[in-house]
């Protein structure tokens, strides 16, 4: 919400109005995915996909944040995010894998615009959605 990773879990409705939201479907560029979709599809870091588009929006803000992320800063990223299926292995290499990528090409329209200060005493480590909140 407004480029900070927040947990909509823990989020009132009316904290979202007027908000900037960007949601996992804004990730891929039609048929393109992007690059942290693609590692996490490379380094089989999925299964059942209910816990996916938490992981890949944390994700997002974090390697916005840190872009050459150590193993140790990426499980302590992820910690708020849980998986029943894959353990963390894997989410942790395809999050490595998409730093190297996103450090090696780095482009501007693949990451949400820097986040204000958390608004109303929320952050988190769930991940804002694009498009106007309403």
């Amino acid at each position: 919400m407004d480029g900070q990773a927040v947990r909509s879990c823990l989020l009132f409705a009316v904290q979202a109005v007027d908000a900037e939201l960007m949601t996992v479907e804004a990730l891929a560029d039609g048929d393109r995915l992007h690059p942290i979709q693609q590692a996490y599809r490379d380094h089989h870091a999925l299964q059942c996909g209910f816990c996916t588009p938490g992981f890949l929006l944390t994700t997002l803000a974090f390697l916005r944040d840190t872009p050459r992320p150590t193993d140790r800063e990426i499980r302590e990223a992820l910690a708020g995010n849980l998986c029943r299926c894959t353990g963390y292995h894997n989410i942790v290499k395809a999050v490595a894998a998409a730093a190297a990528a996103l450090a090696s090409a780095p482009r501007p329209d693949l990451w949400p615009p820097a986040a204000p200060a958390p608004r109303g005493g929320e952050g988190g480590t769930t991940p804002p959605a694009r498009g106007r909140g309403s």
